[in-house]
């Protein structure tokens, strides 16, 4: 008893200590994208980074899969551009395109904080499937608001290779 006492106490420790499974260490790897704690300019993914997880015996089980995604991530230099409560409602493939449906939880989000959730989320089914647009939607508040917003995978562009530039005067310089 004592030895089984130790080994879950180990493995609670690994579990709650913020720990990402090394890609070596993974059987059955797969890559979530979250929005990194701070941006890192001037780079590929410079907002967002990813994450390896294991898919545990469930890597063709795409609701599975996105379930545990949407609980967010493990690595602490990440965090979840999803409201609490978020959970999938439902999903389905048609003609190349992956319809993704969430609860309401995030139908009040903001236009920014609705790109960063859906390019992460676009990333990670880009990731995990052979599709090539991902359209997310929400149901509806009360009030009728709602998300609908669609990603192709040839059209995004998560490069920042803005050029920097000398700050622009103001008239009082």
């Amino acid at each position: 008893m004592k030895k089984f006492s130790l080994i879950l106490v180990l493995f609670l420790l690994f579990c709650l200590s913020g720990c990402v499974l090394q890609h070596s260490d993974v059987k059955e790897p797969v890559k979530f994208y979250y929005p990194r704690q701070e941006i890192i300019c001037g780079q590929k993914d410079g907002v967002i980074g990813s994450e390896i997880r294991e898919a545990s015996g469930h890597k063709d089980d795409l609701q599975y899969l996105l379930t545990s995604y949407l609980q967010g991530p493990m690595a602490s230099n990440l965090s979840s551009p999803f409201p609490p409560a978020t959970k999938l409602v439902s999903m389905r493939e048609k003609d190349g395109c992956l319809y993704l449906v969430l609860n309401a939880a995030v139908s009040h989000i903001n236009s920014i904080e609705l790109t960063t959730l859906g390019a992460c989320l676009a990333m990670t089914c880009f990731e995990l499937t052979d599709v090539t647009s991902i359209h997310i939607e929400s149901t509806p508040l009360p009030d009728g608001k709602a998300i609908s917003v669609t990603f192709a995978r040839d059209k995004l562009i998560l490069t920042d290779d803005t050029p920097l530039t000398e700050p622009i005067p103001t008239e009082s310089e």
